[in-house]
């Protein structure tokens, strides 16, 4: 097993990348860097290295904090803190545990934007629906479960939206013949145009979904994992879960049929509810931050 370890080309590929990464820094004259916080382990090793020759480090955590991220940053906590942390809300302060030496800011996020769509009632929206794809295996699982839906549901369309570091071959086999119908697309739009258009998104793990609220959108979350992988968890409201092809149908009917006798809905609670982790970013505040700590 071990052999197949150090031969394995990904461990590989992460290795030279992580030298690479210590020779920048040893050869460097730089005084600050800044990366992301999201619990991999290349995070660590840029944190330890920095310390080593002396570098401040400044980390933006800009999405969710799972609970497997947790369990990872406690195994390798004493590299793990970086000298200034960015949040994106006031719940992810209290999630994660910071030394008193650390100093942590409230920054916000630059997904939360405001709803400039003239459609604001979620029962005028047309019946469109977004899929967001997060890695490769929830992808094709979350694809393949939704397809079956499309087949069978000409009422609404759907457009299928890929993450950034994936392509469309990784999850589908065939393509051509999986989107060869009228009402299924994929697209490549940015997702706050795509949430003035919808009326629903489903969703697993990715934070491309926290800001569909504002957008009066529901939020449908796929909950087929063991371990809670939903960025909108604390939403208790509006949000909706469903685990297999029968409730997701059993959630889009009652919406149509509400949509029809324009039955009135109140997202106040639910966006308030939003801003407890994910406030609106504002840069001029970074700004400040960055000046202060300089000096």
């Amino acid at each position: 097993e071990l052999n197949y370890q150090l031969y394995n080309k990904e461990i590989l590929y992460n290795l030279r990348k992580l030298f690479f990464f210590q020779k920048i820094l040893k050869n460097s004259s730089a005084k600050r860097v800044f990366l992301t916080y999201e619990g991999h382990y290349a995070e660590a090793f840029i944190i330890k290295c920095s310390k080593k020759y002396k570098i401040r480090t400044i980390a933006l955590n800009h999405s969710y904090f799972y609970d497997f991220q947790k369990e990872y940053r406690n195994l390798h906590y004493k590299n793990f803190k970086p000298d200034i942390v960015f949040l994106t809300g006031r719940y992810i302060k209290q999630k994660i545990k910071f030394s008193s030496n650390q100093r942590v800011y409230v920054v916000g996020s630059n997904k939360i934007n405001e709803n400039k769509s003239t459609i604001k009632n979620f029962h005028k929206k047309s019946f469109n629906c977004v899929v967001l794809g997060d890695d490769v295996e929830l992808t094709r699982n979350l694809f393949r479960n939704v397809h079956d839906i499309v087949k069978t549901n000409n009422k609404i369309k759907f457009y299928f939206k890929l993450h950034p570091s994936i392509r469309i071959h990784e999850v589908i086999d065939n393509p051509k013949k999986f989107f060869n119908q009228n009402n299924i697309k994929l697209t490549e739009k940015k997702i706050e145009q795509l949430f003035k258009e919808a009326k629903w998104v489903i969703y697993q793990r990715t934070t491309g979904v926290i800001n569909s609220i504002n957008f009066n959108v529901r939020p449908l979350y796929y909950n087929n994992q063991k371990e809670n992988l939903d960025p909108l968890n604390k939403i208790k409201i509006w949000k909706k879960n469903f685990g297999s092809k029968e409730e997701l149908q059993k959630i889009l009917f009652t919406d149509i049929n509400n949509s029809k006798i324009k039955k009135k809905v109140n997202l106040s609670k639910a966006k308030k509810m939003l801003k407890n982790y994910f406030l609106k970013m504002k840069k001029n505040k970074i700004r400040k931050l960055l000046i202060y700590e300089k000096t």
